[in-house]
């Protein structure tokens, strides 16, 4: 979703789309919501691909020099992020980066209204799962990597999980596998 001053993703299949060219490069995330304000993104399944070098799970971008459109400057606000699963066999990126448009400093950021809620998370790879989003001593184009630990202190996805899982678990002949696909 880019440029946009609503809309709704919901009830959505993404799989092995996607893929960056390097670790917090949101373009190619499975769902993208780009400079766009009033967007939901519910209850959707995504999943990233065990060989992709940098997977993408769900990203919101706030590209800056986007300019202005009928709601404002075009950049992300009041977006939510809830209930979806995102599953990433050898880890991925998920949250918010680069760009600050329409936010002057780090208090209009956390005002903007961006949650996440609820989301899960499954992977072999815990260590490789990275969340982006600005913090208070590093305010500018680019994001902060957050562990899940770091993301879940800032109040980030209340009622999300982690799930740890072997790699083997991920195969589409796995019952496990196809277990979380039938349960999104």
């Amino acid at each position: 979703v880019e440029i946009s001053c609503s809309g709704r993703v919901e009830g959505n299949v993404c799989r092995w789309n996607g893929g960056s060219k390097s670790r917090l490069y949101f373009w190619g995330g499975q769902i993208c919501i780009q400079n766009s304000r009033g967007v939901d993104v519910i209850g959707n399944y995504v999943e990233t691909k065990a060989d992709d070098v940098y997977p993408n799970g769900i990203t919101c971008i706030n590209q800056n020099g986007r300019g202005e459109g009928n709601c404002g400057v075009h950049g992300c606000a009041n977006l939510l992020i809830e209930r979806n699963v995102i599953v990433s066999p050898t880890g991925s990126v998920s949250g918010v980066n680069y760009g600050t448009a329409g936010w002057s400093d780090y208090s209009a950021f956390l005002s903007a209204g961006i949650a996440w809620e609820g989301n899960t998370y499954h992977t072999s790879r815990p260590d490789e799962m990275v969340w982006g989003w600005h913090q208070p001593d590093n305010f500018g184009y680019m994001a902060a990597s957050l562990t899940w630990e770091a993301w879940r202190a800032q109040s980030k996805d209340g009622g999300g999980e982690l799930v740890v899982r072997h790699l083997e678990t991920f195969s589409e002949r796995h019952p496990m596998a196809k277990s979380v696909i039938e349960a999104a």
